[in-house]
C-alpha cells in the first residue's frame, strides 16, 4: 500500500464569517494589492463593482451590488466608476474604520449597536446628526433598522458609514466652499 493511501488527511478548518472580515480588515497593504491584482480580471488596472463585490465577498462580506457601488461613488476621485488601487485602499480604510468603531462602541460586546451606542458611533465617524426626538439621527437609523428592532449588526453597520459617507463625497462635489453652489460633475 502506497504512503499515505487510505489515510484521512485533515481539511483545513473553514474561516467564520467573522474571521474572514477581520483577516480582510487588518491585511496588510501587500495582500491588498494581491487581492486587487486578483480580481482585476480584465487587467485594465482598475477594478469595477462587479470585481469589488468578489473582493468583499471572499472576505466575508456579502453586500448586494448597491453597497459595493455606493462604497466605490464614495472613494472615486476620478469619477471612472471603478477604483484604482489607491481608490481600493481607500475604500478598505473606509471598510476598516466602520469595523473598528463599531468594536469600540460596541460596549456589551454583543455584535449588537443599541440606538444610545449607536449615537456615539455614528459620531466618532465624523457624522454629525440632529439628535433631538425627531432629528435626522432618528430618521437615519430608521432607514437601516429594516427589522424595527432599534439594533445595527456588524453586517448592516458598514452601509450606515458608507451612505454618510457617500452623502458627505456629494457634498464635496456640489460644493466650493470659495464660489458657493456648483454644477455636479466628475470633471470639476
Amino acid at each position: 500500500m502506497p504512503p499515505g493511501y487510505g489515510q484521512h488527511q485533515p481539511v483545513p478548518p473553514q474561516l467564520s464569517q467573522r474571521q474572514q472580515m477581520e483577516q480582510f480588515i487588518n491585511a496588510p497593504p501587500e495582500q491588498l494589492a494581491a487581492w486587487y491584482q486578483q480580481h482585476d480580471a480584465d487587467r485594465s488596472g482598475s477594478i469595477n463593482v462587479r470585481e469589488f463585490n468578489k473582493v468583499l465577498r471572499q472576505a466575508g462580506l456579502n453586500y448586494p451590488d448597491k453597497f459595493a457601488n455606493s462604497l466605490i461613488n464614495m472613494v472615486d476621485n476620478d469619477c471612472t466608476g471603478q477604483l484604482s488601487m489607491a481608490e481600493f485602499t481607500a475604500a478598505h480604510g473606509h471598510l476598516k474604520r466602520a469595523w473598528t468603531v463599531f468594536q469600540q462602541s460596541d460596549a456589551d460586546r454583543s455584535g449588537i449597536l443599541t440606538l444610545n451606542e449607536l449615537a456615539p458611533a455614528v459620531n466618532a465617524l465624523g457624522i454629525r446628526l440632529d439628535m433631538s426626538p425627531n432629528g435626522s439621527f432618528y430618521n437615519f437609523a430608521k432607514s437601516f433598522d429594516f427589522d424595527k428592532s432599534a439594533k445595527i449588526g456588524q453586517f448592516r453597520f458598514s452601509p450606515t458609514h458608507c451612505a454618510a459617507g457617500w452623502a458627505a463625497s456629494m457634498h464635496r462635489r456640489w460644493f466650493d466652499h470659495e464660489i458657493g453652489w456648483r454644477r455636479l460633475s466628475c470633471d470639476g
